[in-house]
C-alpha cells in the first residue's frame, strides 16, 4: 500500500504503475501531448489495457531478471526451450513447444533458445565489463520513491539503487544498423531518456529528507538506506543492450552536473506546467486540445515539403 511520499521497498510493480503520481514516462507523454497523457491515465475510465508482452519485451524482462537478480533468480523464472531437430516440421516444433511448456514449474516462462542464449550472453558481457562488473551488486533492486514538489506528487522506480548510483537497463533495436553507441545516443535524444535521468536524480536527491522523516516502508536494512541517503555524490548510469544482432552493451553516466540534466529539467518543468494547466481546466474529465481553427502556414510544413 502506498501511503504518500516515501521510499518503498518490495512494492509490487502493478501498484507502482497504477498510482497517479507522475513518473518519467508520464512526463515525457505530457511533453508530447496532454490528451495522450490523460488517455492512458487513471482519469480515463476507458483507458486501454497495458499492451500484451511482445517477444522484445519478454527478452527485456528476462535481461532485467538475470542482471538484477543473478542466475538463481533468472533460472527460477525462465527456462530454455530445447532446440528443434534438423528438418523438424511445423508440427514437430509445435509439439516440442507444448511439451516444454508442460514441464514448466508454476510461474516459469519458456524462452526460445535464441532469446535465452542472447540474454545470457548479454548478461555475461555486463558482468565481465571492467566498469560494470559490480554496477548491479551490493545494492537493492526496484526501489520506488514518491515525493512532492510544486503541489504535484511524483514517483520513480530505480532498477538498481546503490549509495553512489542508480543503474538502469535499456534494450534497444538498432534499426538503422549504425554504430551501437551512436544508436544509444540517438535513443536518448529521440525518446527523451534524459528526462528519465533528470527525474530519477531528483528522486534520489530527496532520499535524505525521506529517511530523516521516517518515511521508509517495506523490508529494508535501515543502516544501508541511511548510508545511501548520506552519500554526497551520486549519478545515473544507463546500460544499453542490443536486442537484435549481437547482444552487445554500451553504458554512459549522467551526473547532476552534466549539462544535459538542466536541459532535461526545463522539459520537466514545461510538462508539469502543462499538467497543472490542463488539470485546472478540465479536472479529471477528458483533456482536449482547444487551439482555434486557423489557416495552415507554408512555413509550418516540414522542411522537405514543396521541394522538387
Amino acid at each position: 500500500m502506498i501511503k504518500g511520499p516515501g521510499i518503498y521497498f518490495d512494492l509490487p510493480e502493478t501498484l507502482y504503475h497504477a498510482h497517479e503520481a507522475l513518473g518519467s514516462t508520464d512526463i515525457r507523454k505530457l511533453l508530447r501531448s496532454a490528451p495522450d497523457y490523460w488517455w492512458s491515465s487513471a482519469m480515463n475510465p476507458h483507458r486501454p489495457p497495458i499492451d500484451p508482452d511482445t517477444e522484445a519485451r519478454a527478452r527485456g524482462k528476462a535481461m532485467h531478471k538475470l542482471v538484477l537478480e543473478g542466475e538463481d533468480g533468472f533460472g527460477h523464472l525462465y527456462k530454455r526451450r530445447p532446440n528443434d531437430a534438423d528438418g523438424a516440421s511445423s508440427s514437430d516444433k509445435s509439439n516440442l513447444t507444448k511439451s516444454a511448456k508442460k514441464s514448466l514449474a508454476p510461474g516459469q516462462t519458456l524462452l526460445h533458445g535464441d532469446d535465452y542464449d542472447r540474454v545470457c550472453i548479454a548478461g555475461a558481457m555486463i558482468s565481465k565489463h571492467p566498469d560494470l562488473g559490480d554496477a548491479f551488486s551490493n545494492g537493492r533492486l526496484e526501489v520506488s520513491v514518491f515525493w512532492e514538489r510544486g503541489g504535484i506528487l511524483r514517483k520513480a522506480r530505480f532498477d538498481y539503487l546503490k549509495p553512489r548510483g542508480i543503474g538502469d537497463l535499456k534494450s534497444i533495436t538498432n534499426t538503422r544498423g549504425i554504430d551501437f553507441p551512436a544508436a544509444c545516443r540517438n535513443s536518448i535524444a529521440a525518446y527523451r531518456y534524459d528526462i528519465q535521468a533528470a527525474h530519477y536524480l531528483e528522486g534520489r536527491s530527496v532520499l535524505p529528507k525521506l529517511v530523516t522523516d521516517g518515511l521508509v516502508y517495506g523490508d529494508h536494512d535501515a543502516e544501508w538506506i541511511r548510508t545511501v541517503a548520506a552519500a554526497p555524490e551520486f549519478a545515473f548510469v544507463f546500460v544499453f543492450f542490443q536486442s537484435d544482432d549481437a547482444p552487445i552493451t554500451w553504458s554512459c553516466v549522467l551526473s547532476p552536473r552534466n549539462p544535459i540534466i538542466p536541459y532535461a529539467r526545463q522539459s520537466i518543468e514545461a510538462a508539469t506546467e502543462r499538467y497543472s494547466d490542463f488539470k485546472q481546466r478540465f479536472g479529471t474529465d477528458m483533456w482536449l486540445m482547444t487551439e482555434p481553427l486557423a489557416e495552415l502556414p507554408m512555413d509550418d510544413m516540414p522542411s522537405w515539403y514543396g521541394r522538387q
